[in-house]
């Protein structure tokens, strides 16, 4: 997948509209503080033609035609499915927190909003100009079907675990196996969260590069507080040092300063920095 601009959709050689962002829910190595996170499009998983069973699904009424046996695994968050031609909107939150719409002209689902959206107003055939106006989350409607499926049923099999510390011992045999415990992850499933296991394990050589230490000392600060957002595939996969810029704070502030937990405020504006958080990580450094 080619990066997305952060601030703008662009367009691809194809003329496909890329994602900006992706709207998903909490999954191994991809955590959210809420019901939803919004990741960016340049760390998804890649999706082929040949691995999407959804590929071939093109425009609304072919959704609409779908049988209830070959729609994607039932939503953690009861999102259902309200096809409206009108407006585009075919997918739905249960409490209407995050509405998708497919732009039948692009062929991309965008998070629709009904004070922005124009569907009622002078058509403009300029896909540019319509992606200015519109946040695209996938390329196209059999994309969006394939990654909400992977998800449903990833977050079924993996992120059932609230415990912090048995999540993490979960987590810790994935990264050094990969395998899921006794739940077999296979096909696109095993791919999906293979992508995300392979950019953790990148994220953690790149952080011995520039601080040294053991994988299983970095894991220990790193398993908890990992975000795709804060991290560039491309950077990772070089052999150079890490950004500058606030880069994971720091590599977790030089990992709670070599685990005495003299933890500085800038790494406590970590969102997902809670109590039960700090609890967990004292559980695994019991001498502190």
């Amino acid at each position: 997948m080619s990066n997305s601009n952060s601030g703008s959709n662009s367009k691809s050689s194809n003329n496909c509209l890329e994602p900006v962002c992706w709207i998903g829910v909490d999954l191994p190595f991809r955590p959210t503080t809420g019901t939803y996170g919004t990741f960016s499009a340049r760390t998804l998983p890649p999706v082929t033609p040949e691995a999407n069973p959804f590929h071939h699904i093109k425009g609304l009424k072919g959704l609409a035609g779908l049988g209830a046996s070959d729609l994607p695994a039932d939503s953690p968050t009861a999102c259902y499915y309200d096809i409206d031609p009108e407006t585009g909107v075919f997918y739905c939150d249960q409490q209407g927190c995050v509405i998708w719409a497919l732009d039948e002209l692009t062929g991309g689902v965008y998070l629709w909003d009904p004070e922005r959206d124009d569907s009622s107003g002078s058509e403009d055939n300029d896909a540019q100009a319509r992606s200015n106006k519109k946040t695209y989350v996938a390329r196209s409607l059999g994309e969006f079907l394939y990654r909400i499926d992977c998800e449903n049923r990833l977050w079924s099999l993996c992120s059932r675990e609230w415990d912090k510390k048995k999540q993490y011992a979960r987590l810790s045999s994935y990264i050094e196996t990969g395998e899921w415990e006794e739940d077999s992850l296979c096909g696109s499933l095993a791919t999906y969260l293979g992508h995300y296991r392979q950019l953790y394990l990148n994220t953690r050589a790149a952080i011995q590069r520039e601080y040294g230490g053991s994988a299983e000392h970095i894991d220990k600060w790193l398993l908890y507080f990992f975000k795709p957002n804060e991290v560039d595939p491309e950077t990772l996969h070089k052999n150079h040092r890490v950004p500058p810029e606030t880069w994971l704070i720091q590599a977790l502030t030089k990992l709670a300063e070599q685990d005495k937990l003299k933890i500085k405020h800038s790494f406590m504006d970590l969102p997902s920095l809670d109590k039960d958080t700090i609890l967990g990580i004292k559980a695994l450094n019991p001498e502190n």
